[in-house]
């Protein structure tokens, strides 16, 4: 009879009892077999497999990024017209190396899959070709209605040829298509230069692009704690590779990568393999049996054999290690920041810095999964394709599952971040301080707090903040600006998140450090300056288009805005978008537990009465901030309608205003933000306090 395997993310069964695979469980599914190349996979489903014993679990995981990660439209936007670009402008060309053949760039076409497609990559499953043809056909298959299952093809001119080319990319097995998903995951082993006192020996040289100058050769051994050595080895994407797909010794390694993979290709008669565990988790190593009755693999001896290090559990305290194997990532390019002196590698996602190199969830830097995999109410494991239906906590062999399934728990797997307006919310916080008239001139006072433990926006160099406040009389008509100073405080904060659905809130006490986040580019700490209002108004042509950075000292007379992220810029085009740049030119994120406080000055007409004045200050998150398009109305808020219009992901994510009320001081109204809080709790309390008085 056929066996079952019992997994954190794969457990077959019908009933509360272990005895014998139903009929209908051998009707329904079989193993993938295991095998590399175009059209195969050496991994298990999410939607075919894992979901059909963790329904709860699939649904936060299927609207993540993590599920999304390879169809994403903004991502598939980026990619294209990062293929695009290397035709058009690399194709040719000549370096200490080598030469940029159409071989060149159908091998960097592959890189991104390191982190968006991994398990397309390690299991060999991704097509790409380019070639000249003799003129441009019909595109299809592109980012704005992008289909995985679909073949995408697309067309460039060289611009030092004048060739054409096509350029077809398509994912063959369904499985890899799936993103990251849960058999990705929970089947990497190790996470490589990870603690103090790791080393990494590489296979392949550390190069400037392709075809550029050696900066490590191939049997170099880099060092955990060196800055420029690990700097290097986060230009490394992905996982190892090796020889042979069974056996990931290191000595089998062909490829470089941020993380070694072990499923187990499970042994069967005539040469059968099938993809599958023993899958990894929080709860250690728990896949010790097999569902096929021709898999005649020991699992058991091969899991308590795994070499899996309890010390280093990348589920448990270490899981900041496993987030950034893809958070963290150096471009190909040398930064071309005056200040580096090191020679490092530009950095396109940046979140080691941010977390003070620690792999240890601390109070000063907590694990990832403090915030972003919440406990919520619902089943942990269900009985076999019928959802809502739990089965005998006592038939569970793992303690550690059992526990978790008695409180009716699980932990979401929907990694809320940048898409989720409610998310980015909670991780700052606006708020007026004060609004006062003095000297024919209106003094407004305001704070903007980081409540996260890594930088503000996040890592990826498309996002921005923009805020905007503006100073009205009580008819409607807005003030000049006149000045502004700022001054930056850092503090002990508290990050708070809630919403329903949420078996409980969120909430993780992020002490201050010693010592301020620094690293090239940033943007010096506000010391009390004056300061300029900011915006996203000037344009620079490049060769992929019209760029807008910020503009320092914006010309408006009638707001206050700044703008908050990174610029990357290469000296020759301008601004460009990520994976193309060779400079950081700027960084002006709110380090960890950092609030910046500003004091602006507005002018009061003479003969207008202070009463009624009103200070309205939003906060705005752009996920594409760095693309520049940010359409305004007439009032100069950002249009939302026309954001709509424009399919743009930009969102409020802070409202707060405060008027001068004459009989009454100010009165303060507020959304997203702490100060909601607190007067939507005095407003009950009020309530609360004349109903007894008049009871």
């Amino acid at each position: 009879m056929r066996k079952f395997v019992l997994s954190f993310f794969s457990i077959v069964l019908a009933s509360s009892s272990f005895g014998e695979v139903p009929p209908e469980v051998k009707q329904d599914y079989t193993p993938p077999r295991a095998s590399i190349g175009y059209g195969n996979t050496l991994f298990e489903s999410a939607n075919e497999y894992c979901m059909h014993c963790h329904y709860d679990l699939h649904d936060t995981w299927s609207k993540s990024m993590h599920a999304n990660s390879w169809q994403d439209p903004i991502f598939q936007k980026l990619y294209q017209a990062f293929l695009k670009y290397m035709v058009m402008n690399k194709l040719g060309a000549t370096g200490p190396t080598g030469t940029f053949t159409e071989a060149t760039a159908e091998k960097l076409g592959k890189i991104c899959l390191g982190c968006h497609a991994p398990n397309a990559l390690y299991s060999q499953d991704f097509k790409i070709e380019i070639e000249e043809v003799s003129q441009v056909g019909p595109e299809q298959n592109l980012y704005s209605s992008f289909d995985p299952n679909l073949l995408s093809i697309l067309y460039a001119t060289n611009q030092g040829n004048g060739k054409t080319y096509k350029i077809s990319y398509h994912i063959g097995n369904p499985n890899n298509r799936e993103g990251i998903n849960c058999a990705l995951c929970h089947s990497i082993e190790e996470i490589k230069m990870a603690h103090p006192g790791d080393t990494y020996t590489l296979t392949a040289p550390i190069k400037i692009g392709p075809i550029g100058p050696i900066v490590f050769d191939a049997g170099t051994v880099l060092h955990y704690g060196d800055l420029k050595e690990m700097n290097a080895f986060f230009k490394i994407v992905g996982p190892e590779m090796y020889l042979e797909y069974y056996d990931t010794r290191n000595s089998q390694k062909i490829r470089d990568g941020r993380f070694r993979i072990k499923p187990i290709f499970l042994y069967g008669v005539a040469g059968i393999y099938y993809a599958g565990g023993p899958y990894y988790g929080p709860f250690g190593v728990t896949a010790l049996d097999n569902i096929e009755d021709d898999d005649a693999t020991d699992r058991e001896a091969i899991a308590n054999n795994s070499g899996f290090l309890p010390e280093k559990n990348h589920y448990y305290e270490y899981v900041k290690t496993l987030c950034l194997s893809c958070h963290q990532r150096s471009a190909g390019t040398i930064d071309q920041n005056p200040d580096n002196t090191l020679g490092l590698f530009m950095e396109l996602c940046t979140t080691f810095n941010a977390i003070d190199q620690n792999p240890e969830s601390t109070e000063y830097t907590p694990k990832c999964t403090k915030c972003h995999m919440e406990a919520r109410d619902g089943i942990l494991i269900n009985q076999w394709k019928k959802e809502g239906v739990a089965w005998d906590i006592d038939a569970i062999p793992t303690d550690g599952i059992k526990k978790i399934a008695q409180e009716g728990i699980f932990y979401s797997h929907g990694f809320e971040g940048a898409s989720y307006p409610d998310k980015v919310a909670s991780g700052m916080e606006i708020k007026i301080l004060d609004l006062s008239v003095e000297d024919g001139k209106v003094k407004v006072k305001y704070h903007l707090k980081n409540k996260t433990a890594h930088m503000f926006p996040g890592a990826h160099p498309m996002r921005r903040v923009i805020t905007i406040l503006k100073v009205y009389d009580k008819e409607g008509n807005p003030l000049k600006l006149l000045s502004a100073t700022g001054i930056s405080d850092f503090q002990d904060v508290v990050y708070t998140y809630n919403k329903e659905g949420f078996a409980q809130e969120i909430n993780v006490e992020v002490k201050k450090r010693d010592e301020t986040v620094d690293f090239l580019g940033k943007v010096p700490d506000l010391e009390g300056d004056t300061v300029c209002s900011q915006w996203i108004d000037f344009d620079i042509q490049t060769s992929t288009g019209t760029k807008r950075i910020i503009d320092e000292c914006d010309k408006t007379q009638y707001k206050f805005a700044r703008v908050y992220g990174r610029e990357l810029f290469d000296i020759n085009t301008g601004i460009i978008q990520p994976g193309f740049a060779a400079n950081t030119s700027k960084d002006n994120r709110l380090s960890p537990n950092e609030i910046e406080i500003y004091e602006v000055e507005f002018e009061l007409p003479e003969g207008v009465d202070k009463d009624g004045i009103k200070a309205e200050l939003k906060a705005y998150y752009h996920k594409i901030g760095a693309t520049g398009i940010v359409p305004v109305t007439e009032d100069e808020w950002i249009d939302l309608e026309a954001v709509e219009a424009q399919s743009l992901p930009v969102y409020v994510t802070g409202e707060v205003s405060k008027t001068i009320d004459s009989g009454g001081g100010c009165t303060l109204s507020s959304r997203y933000t702490d100060a909601g809080l607190i007067l939507s709790l005095i407003a009950v309390l009020g309530i609360f306090i004349i109903r007894k008085r008049n009871n």
